[in-house]
């Protein structure tokens, strides 16, 4: 079993083997894209890293992004990659993407369900209580 995606030097792409996988994996964090399955195939469950899904479903709630790196890119409005080895190299700009939405003043999810009441009617409609 090989897996793709580990960085290299630089942060280059290249593949590893399951176990080095799993070693790298263990002694530094990762941009993942989906933790729980990247852990449940590589026979470790308990890998974390640093999540794309879980960050996408932070920053846009209840947003339908396919979870694959062509989803995760079309969803931040990046070209998908063209090639496997192009698909693990393109986790950091999504990620960077998600977090430059985060910056945005007009992010929705700034104020959160704290918001003050005069702008929580607008969930409602106007005159409506």
């Amino acid at each position: 079993m090989r897996a793709s995606g580990l960085p290299a030097g630089e942060g280059e792409p290249r593949e590893a083997s399951r176990g080095e996988a799993i070693a790298r994996a263990a002694e530094s964090p990762h941009i993942i894209l989906n933790a729980p399955l990247v852990g449940q195939r590589l026979g470790y469950p308990d890998l974390s890293g640093l999540d794309i899904l879980e960050l996408f479903a932070f920053v846009h709630p209840a947003r339908f992004a396919v979870p694959t790196v062509a989803g995760m890119a079309r969803a931040v409005g990046l070209q998908p990659p063209e090639s496997e080895a192009g698909a693990a190299g393109l986790l950091r700009s999504v990620a960077a993407a998600l977090l430059d939405d985060l910056e945005k003043p007009d992010w929705k999810e700034r104020e959160g369900p704290g918001r003050p009441a005069s702008r929580s009617r607008e969930w409602v409609g106007p005159g409506r209580r």
